[in-house]
């Protein structure tokens, strides 16, 4: 259980939370930006005019499905009628106010997923078991797992977003949960959980598949026929033979996969009814969001992940051991130059300008992609060294946390890039699952207790800065803007 000093340090930052909340609803009490298309759509639900859709909508309406469950959930409690509770309880203000709410439950979710990822990757002859040593284990870690929990609730994208009314902290909530319940082995609410978050967005259905099938690969890990390697073992020669083991022990398990199956097949077979159904996956505007193959993507992920987890990656210690990794023979120099060059023709045919990147100044990729990526013609390609070793550093501290095995890893990278090579639009919000999941699963670098606490505290520390600073700027750097749909004022955000 968490210590006093964690419920009030939780306490301090939900004060946080709803003061942040309130003071950002004072200077920006008008819709902004996408807002201006959610809170028309949720309030026309709260009215009950149900075959309103704006076609801008890019995704289902679960966000305002939930505002209208709640709003009407109030007007119970508060004896109003229904006039009364559209008006107030669907204000932009009510509206916002939901989003906050989930803000406040993340650390306890993230707490709670950490210590099942921490204490599932025993070996499986013990895993499950309670030991004398295991309980004293966990009793350990879990008040450390709760403060780390705390710092990845302060991670900027989401917490910024959280303030407003956007899908991303309810549709990640909801992966998150899936997750949690899929470790702690309860399939249906799991599968419940996931299908929810497709009301929210429906790419999620690639976190789904990730959850899916990283429940078969552990719940297959006792038989000795399945070849699953610690990541810190495994080598490149090993991932053919692994899938191999993994298709001919699921064939021969199928029984005993039967209740992960049967909470999940189903997902699969609605979401391909939608895909027939709406001829793709985007809903609404399709002309902004043709997907296509943005392999750099990949890359600029890399660098996002590099930048808000260098206080628990980075140290020169672990920069040489990723340089030793990428060039420590003659065989990792050639493989390196190998990737290294692919990198670079990935970069050459396949990076992707999109109009709203190139034309909108009131997000920050805008002056990132002119400042740094495309400042020179070679700027983009003097990055690729950079992305190379910021993807072994991660790799190294993934292998040396011991939560992930081949398989698994595998899957995850199959679902980063199903996730974000399609993107034509660089965006930091299309990062937050592939960031959260592996963050969840790395374990801050330190060879001590006390460094991985202080790790953790410039973890922390960053998030706040980057959070605070990016909130106080879209409160208080506004100018007269023309040419685009609100009140007249343009603001800075992700």
């Amino acid at each position: 259980m968490p210590s006093r000093a964690w419920w009030i340090a939780y306490s301090a930052y939900s004060l946080a939370t709803l003061a942040t909340a309130n003071w950002l609803n004072y200077n920006v009490p008008n819709p902004y930006m996408d807002e201006l298309i959610h809170i028309p759509q949720a309030q026309a639900y709260c009215n009950n005019q149900w075959l309103t859709w704006d076609d801008r909508l890019t995704t289902p309406p679960g966000l305002y499905l939930s505002s209208y469950l709640v709003s009407r959930l109030l007007q119970l409690v508060q004896y109003s009628s229904p006039a009364s509770s559209s008006s107030s309880n669907c204000s932009t203000l009510s509206l916002r106010s939901l989003n906050t709410l989930f803000l406040l439950l993340l650390p306890l979710l993230h707490s709670t997923i950490l210590h099942q990822i921490r204490h599932s990757v025993l070996r499986p002859s013990t895993r499950g078991k309670t030991t004398p040593s295991r309980r004293a284990i966990e009793q350990r870690d879990r008040g450390e797992e709760s403060w780390e929990a705390l710092a990845l609730a302060l991670f900027p994208v989401l917490g910024f977003f959280g303030f407003l009314y956007y899908t991303d902290v309810q549709s990640t909530s909801w992966v998150l949960l899936g997750l949690l319940l899929a470790k702690e082995k309860i399939w249906y609410a799991s599968a419940l959980a996931c299908l929810i978050s497709l009301l929210f967005r429906q790419t999620n259905i690639l976190w789904i598949v990730f959850i899916a099938a990283s429940s078969v690969v552990h719940q297959l890990e006792p038989k000795a026929e399945l070849y699953d390697l610690p990541l810190s073992k495994a080598r490149f020669p090993d991932v053919p033979a692994s899938l191999l083991s993994l298709l001919l022990t699921f064939l021969n398990s199928i029984p005993t996969l039967l209740p992960i199956l049967i909470s999940f097949v189903p997902i699969g077979a609605i979401f391909l009814s939608f895909l027939i159904w709406n001829e793709g996956i985007v809903l609404g505007d399709k002309s902004n969001h043709i997907p296509t193959i943005h392999i750099p993507q990949l890359w600029y992920f890399i660098a996002f992940e590099v930048a808000f987890l260098s206080p628990i990656l980075l140290s020169f210690g672990a920069v040489r051991e990723a340089v030793g990794g990428l060039a420590g023979s003659g065989r990792r120099i050639f493989f390196s130059t190998v990737v290294l060059v692919g990198m670079v023709l990935s970069i050459k045919h396949f990076t992707i300008a999109h109009p709203f990147v190139l034309s909108d100044n009131r997000h920050y990729v805008f002056y990132l992609w002119r400042r740094v990526i495309n400042r020179t013609w070679w700027a983009r390609y003097a990055l690729t060294p950079g992305y190379l070793v910021g993807a072994r550093m991660i790799y190294d501290r993934l292998a040396a946390s011991s939560t992930l095995t081949l398989l698994p890893f595998l899957l995850y990278i199959v679902s980063i890039s199903l996730s974000l090579i399609p993107t034509p639009l660089l965006e930091p919000r299309y990062f937050l699952l592939p960031h959260l999941i592996l963050r969840l699963h790395l374990r801050p670098r330190g060879i001590s207790r006390k460094e991985m606490r202080l790790r953790l505290l410039l973890e922390a520390t960053l998030n706040i800065a980057v959070l605070a600073g990016t909130i106080w700027v879209f409160g208080k750097r506004s100018w007269k803007i023309s040419g685009f749909e609100g009140d007249g004022i343009g603001r800075f955000m992700w």
